[in-house]
């Protein structure tokens, strides 16, 4: 092979170059193999050879893309039957040229059409192949398959024409690509030294009407059910013209003559269908059962024009055998029926099957073998069929009797079967059919709290987001509909709690403030939806009980309270009691307790802790009085203050004890009894004059402090 100058152009996939090998030998075949190469760029197609051949030959074919300038080293070895071989170095340099085709072939036919009736040995078309004026040789076409090449050969070029060695099928295949190789074939020297170059030629057939018809369909013998009424089809021929390429339109007939069983039967023209024409009754009385009944069928090709080719027509025949009389079971026209429904579907409603499945139910017998029931097994009263009975041919209807078990969170799908039954005395002939009904889920059950009701106590002191209590629903439907989201909080007071919609945990809501002594227990409604938030409802009581706290301190009815002694200062003239009250709800911190902590120096009064009533407790003396004052005075020195005791809630108030006296008249009284100026004047003296007595008059100064007995608190006062 050597050094071959081939053009960088050159197709991946196209002959590079021709190889041939001889053996003194004739160890035939020789085989060629490309060897001493990491990454070849060419691969070897050996070519048939015998002994006939002497010599063998070897395409070497390009199957990498080259580049301008590059060099490609490899080695070709060639090996015999035996194990002999020899070898040679070969290198591909790849330059700047282009590949001339139409310097190589100047002529080429384009496309060839040949008409599938051409006859062998009809040339088609030619080619010109230029010989290489360097080489000296004169070039060889190669072809191969149905057509070959008759060459006339010159100096300068051959002359190969295309011809056909075989016989055409447009049927069997309509399309050729011919591939035609000329060895030694004109080169640019310096530039390209192949020995070889190939070219690809489509030979198109051409369809002709020379196939008949041809029947796809045509059941050789079927058997007539004695059930079968006038108009019912029988079979369905079907035939197709033979030539494809432009096939014609068929129509179907019944061949007549000579045949007594035409009268029975009809064919369709366009669609091969064959029907019962006639009771078969009346064909029993010319033929017997077993006897087959034959009919000729003819498709014939439908011409539209001249021009074209006489139709053709093809006959098949078909029989047909009357069934034995007797007795066949009901059947279904399906084995399993799959429906779909809603749960909690109406009782009453039907159940719609798809449109692949038939609802129809046959029996082929006539009269009262015909008769048969229809009832449903395993169906647990959920669904009922409708008809009971019926004769020959029917569709049922099933509708729902009892939805107890249409629930999707109890059954996903529930199962039957329906079965058909003769009802004739002498026959337990029956089919079934298996049904399957799934059951889709639908928002039928609303969130459920797990508890009926929640009660929590909570003190009223209690700050803005202290949890109150987890209330927590479920719901029994899957999916969508059982995601569950909470969505308020109803009732007096509500504006007070907040609840997180996704946990239904409730919190003291920011800026509510609780009061015991306002409101003593919440009763309130915790809701919650299902589909997010959108769907049913479920609800639950949520009851809060609010725990006193001693956040009130007793408070006295009166700033200051004054009581009398009586003349001979024995006794009070009448009862003296002091009174406090609390504004706290509950026990123990409005439970009231009095006692005297400041002017009860000689312990001459006893106040009652529980009542408030001042006694005294002996009676009082003037010298005892002056020695008040003494005290009295020593008190009205030191400052004035309310203090409470740290363990519990006080208020202080003071308690005057005064002695009896006369009380002079009145101003108004000073009014009418005096005309004069002078004597009103005296008299308002005199009223001055008796209040400055009556101060006077205040023997003790008691300081009382009234207290409840809730739990320590410390309040500061001035």
């Amino acid at each position: 092979m050597g050094l071959v100058l081939i053009p960088a152009d050159a197709e991946i996939g196209s002959v590079i170059y021709r190889l041939r090998a001889t053996d003194e030998d004739a160890d035939f075949p020789l085989v060629f193999e490309v060897t001493a190469t990491i990454t070849p760029v060419v691969r070897i197609d050996n070519l048939p050879c015998t002994l006939y051949n002497k010599v063998c030959q070897a395409n070497v074919i390009l199957t990498k893309r080259l580049m301008p300038g590059r060099l490609h080293d490899f080695a070709v070895r060639v090996r015999d039957t035996k194990g002999d071989s020899d070898s040679r170095q070969a290198t591909i340099s790849a330059t700047n040229a282009t590949t001339s085709r139409d310097k190589i072939f100047p002529h080429i036919p384009s496309l060839i059409m040949v008409p599938e009736d051409t006859k062998p040995g009809k040339e088609l078309d030619y080619l010109l192949v230029r010989a290489n004026p360097w080489s000296g040789k004169t070039v060889y076409i190669e072809l191969w398959e149905l057509f070959t090449i008759r060459q006339q050969q010159t100096p300068t070029q051959t002359r190969g024409a295309i011809t056909l060695i075989g016989e055409l099928d447009f049927e069997m295949q309509s399309m050729y690509t011919l591939t035609i190789y000329a060895t030694d074939p004109y080169t640019e020297p310096g530039k390209d030294t192949r020995n070889i170059a190939g070219l690809n030629i489509v030979v198109v057939v051409k369809d002709v009407q020379d196939v008949p018809p041809i029947f796809t369909l045509a059941p050789p013998l079927t058997r007539l059910n004695n059930s079968m009424q006038t108009g019912d089809i029988i079979l369905r021929v079907h035939a197709e013209d033979g030539d494809k390429g432009v096939p014609r339109e068929i129509t179907y007939g019944l061949v007549s003559e000579g045949n007594p069983f035409i009268p029975f039967f009809n064919i369709s023209e366009t669609t091969g269908e064959i029907v019962l024409a006639r009771p078969l009754e009346e064909l029993t009385q010319i033929t017997h059962v077993g006897a087959p009944v034959v009919l000729s069928v003819v498709a014939e090709e439908i011409r539209r024009s001249r021009d074209e080719p006489p139709a053709q027509a093809t006959v098949v025949e078909v029989g047909f055998l009357l069934g034995e009389p007797g007795n066949s079971p009901p059947y279904f026209e399906n084995d399993k029926y799959i429906a779909s429904i809603p749960e909690n579907l109406e009782p009453g409603s039907a159940i719609t099957f798809p449109e692949q499945y038939s609802t129809r139910v046959r029996d082929e017998d006539i009269g009262k073998a015909g008769v048969f029931a229809l009832k449903l097994q395993n169906n647990n009263g959920t669904f009922e069929i409708n008809p009971t009975v019926a004769e020959r041919t029917t569709d049922f209807i099933i509708t729902v009797r009892d939805n107890t078990l249409i629930d999707y969170e109890t059954h996903k799908s529930l199962s039957f079967k329906i079965i058909a039954q003769e009802v004739g005395p002498a026959t337990n002939l029956s089919a079934s059919a298996t049904v399957m009904i799934f059951i889709q889920d639908v928002n039928d059950n609303p969130p459920v709290f797990d508890e009926e009701s929640y009660e929590v106590t909570l003190p009223e002191n209690i700050t803005a987001g202290t949890r109150v209590t987890h209330v927590r629903a479920t719901d029994k439907d899957t999916g969508f509909f059982g995601s569950i989201k909470y969505t308020g909080i109803t009732g007096g007071g509500s504006d007070a709690f907040a609840m997180d919609p996704d946990t239904g945990l409730i919190t003291v809501a920011t800026g509510s403030s609780l009061d015991r002594e306002m409101v003593a227990q919440f009763q309130l409604t915790v809701i919650a939806r299902d589909e997010d938030g959108k769907g049913n409802t479920g609800t639950a009581s949520l009851i809060v009980n609010l725990l006193d706290v001693n956040d009130n301190a007793p408070i006295f009815e009166k700033d200051v309270y004054e009581f009398t002694l009586n003349s001979d200062l024995t006794n009070f003239t009448g009862a003296a009691f002091i009174k406090a009250t609390d504004a706290d709800a509950e026990p123990p911190n409005n439970e009231i307790r009095y006692e005297l902590i400041q002017g009860n120096y000689e312990n001459k009064f006893y106040l009652s802790e529980i009542t408030g009533e001042l006694v005294l407790r002996s009676p009082i003396t003037k010298f005892r009085r002056k020695k008040q004052s003494v005290y009295d005075n020593f008190s009205k020195k030191s400052p004035k203050s309310v203090v409470l005791r740290p363990e519990h809630n006080t208020r202080r108030e003071k308690i005057h004890v005064t002695r009896t006296t006369a009380f002079p008249m009145n101003a108004a009284n000073a009014t009418h009894n005096d005309p004069n100026e002078t004597g009103l004047k005296r008299q308002v003296d005199e009223i001055k004059k008796h209040r400055r007595k009556r101060e006077s008059d205040i023997l003790y100064t008691l300081t009382a402090r009234a207290y409840d007995l809730g739990e320590y608190l410390i309040y500061n006062c001035s």
